[in-house]
């Protein structure tokens, strides 16, 4: 008997980042997207892993911003943003099942402490 739902946040609870928020964030770095995709991912572990916003994006851009905290702020927020968007197809379904059956519902993420933070005071629609 399952007691226990254990899910991912994103791409799972969330959706994948929007295209616009690519967008955003590559302008906003003033690099190529596909570039500054690369980039993203490329660093991603390390700020998964608990890295501090300034150095993971310093390491995404190829610059010291550790005096540009204006410009990692709105970088970190532009990042979240994109990335608390419930997913439609999965979250409801999830809800739905956890109530009906009694199982808990726990999350498991290698989410950013940003996302992390945000994600957990956000409180989801509730499904029909």
């Amino acid at each position: 008997m399952i007691r226990l739902l254990l899910v991912d946040y994103g791409e799972v609870i969330s959706t994948p980042l929007p295209e616009n928020t690519i967008t955003d964030l590559a302008a906003l770095a003033d690099r190529p997207r596909a570039i500054f995709l690369d980039r993203y991912w490329q660093h991603r572990s390390a700020y998964d892993l608990g890295q501090p916003p300034a150095e993971y994006w310093s390491e995404v851009l190829g610059r010291d911003l550790s005096r540009s905290p204006q410009v990692v702020d709105r970088l970190t927020d532009i990042n979240l943003n994109g990335w608390l968007r419930p997913n439609p197809l999965t979250l409801p379904t999830l809800l739905r099942r956890v109530r009906r059956t009694g199982i808990q519902l726990a999350l498991l993420s290698n989410a950013p402490e940003p996302t992390a933070g945000a994600s957990l005071s956000a409180s989801p629609q509730q499904p029909p």
